[in-house]
């Protein structure tokens, strides 16, 4: 088992790499941990069109990845989780399930982390407009 420093690391360079995949689809304004409640979401981002996307970034803990990802569904129209590996059939089930997209990320050949996208998030059907723009002008404060 790694440390737990090193594992913080990890998370960070997953939630770098879905960060560079957000901005390869429009959305260029970013809030990174935004505190949501007692938790702290790891992306917050708008496109200029006025679309919210989330997202949540962990090494492994899939399950627990979505368990978090879904309390965001109400801040965004299009949610993620974004897991550092090659593959991950429970995390393919429970996007499906869910309507959370999943973005992979893993390392190259060359040593790059690279993001792919595995299932498309669906427009959430607990999006609150006013809830997301609080949301964003407070963070924006922070």
């Amino acid at each position: 088992m790694k440390p737990k420093k090193n594992r913080r690391i990890a998370e960070n360079l997953v939630q770098d790499a879905a960060l560079n995949y957000l901005r390869g689809i429009g959305f260029q304004e970013v809030h990174e941990e935004v505190t949501l409640g007692e938790k702290r979401l790891d992306i917050f981002a708008r496109r200029d069109d006025g679309v919210f996307c989330a997202i949540e970034a962990k090494v492994g803990a899939a399950r627990r990845a979505f368990t978090q990802a879904s309390k965001y569904q109400h801040v965004a129209q299009k949610t993620y989780v974004a897991l550092y590996a090659k593959t991950s059939d429970i995390a393919e089930e429970l996007a499906e399930l869910t309507g959370i997209g999943l973005i992979m990320v893993a390392f190259s050949d060359e040593g790059d982390l690279i993001p792919r996208l595995v299932v498309e998030a669906e427009e959430s059907p607990f999006f609150e407009p006013s809830l997301a723009n609080y949301i964003w002008a407070e963070s924006a404060k922070a």
